[in-house]
């Protein structure tokens, strides 16, 4: 009743979880018949991509915190992950390349990034960069805050004198400050000890060199 009108077969493509365009034969047979096939092109909609588990990551100087990577899709041959920090004076990252392969691009696998411990004062934010050939690269930033604390340094914090000799301390800061910083020298008894200058200037580029004061020990009656 039916033989020459023609029934739909309705073919879909099934998402895998590979970027590879692929070719499948479709057989129609029956018994007495002589077999027919059907070739169907399926174009990959699938677009290669490295996955993080957080694009945004806090440490402290001295301190480490840990991205996970891998890849969205089964690579067709194994892939090279490279990690690469925009600034290593203030974050490394451990290890510097990942490989995957068709056997573990699905299982993340742990980058380790570092706080760098600095001389200065100032919280940093440092671009992560992942790359591959074959994957649009993926920057993580790494916000650093800063665990350092000014001082200021002193070559000596005991003196012993007499009267009318002189002697120095060397002063400078232990840490680059932001900007421009000035130390106000003041005995406590100046009609026994006299400080010369009375006054330092030090700057972010001068913070580390040491400057003199003069300690006088007082003649008196």
């Amino acid at each position: 009743a039916n033989w020459d009108m023609p029934q739909t077969l309705m073919v879909s493509a099934t998402d895998d979880n590979d970027t590879v365009n692929e070719s499948v034969t479709l057989t129609l047979s029956s018994a007495g018949l002589p077999n027919r096939t059907v070739t169907v092109a399926v174009m990959d909609d699938d677009v290669q991509s490295i996955t993080v588990d957080n694009t945004n990551v806090m440490v402290t100087e001295g301190a480490s915190g840990a991205i996970a990577v891998n890849l969205a899709f089964n690579p067709v041959n194994p892939v090279t992950v490279t990690i690469v920090s925009n600034d290593t004076g203030a974050v490394s990252v451990n290890p510097a390349t990942l490989t995957f392969t068709s056997a573990n691009f699905g299982t993340p696998q742990s980058v380790t990034v570092t706080g760098v411990e600095d001389q200065d004062l100032a919280a940093e934010s440092v671009q992560v960069t992942l790359t591959s050939p074959v994957a649009p690269n993926i920057n993580v930033t790494v916000a650093v805050a800063d665990d350092d604390v000014q001082a200021i340094n002193v070559s000596q914090t005991t003196l012993n004198i007499d009267e009318g000799e002189v002697t120095t301390v060397a002063i400078s800061l232990a840490f680059a400050p932001a900007g421009t910083v000035m130390l106000t020298v003041t005995s406590s008894d100046a009609d026994a000890v006299g400080a010369n200058p009375t006054t330092l200037t030090f700057t972010p580029q001068t913070f580390a060199s040491q400057q003199l004061v003069t300690i006088t020990g007082v003649q008196d009656n």
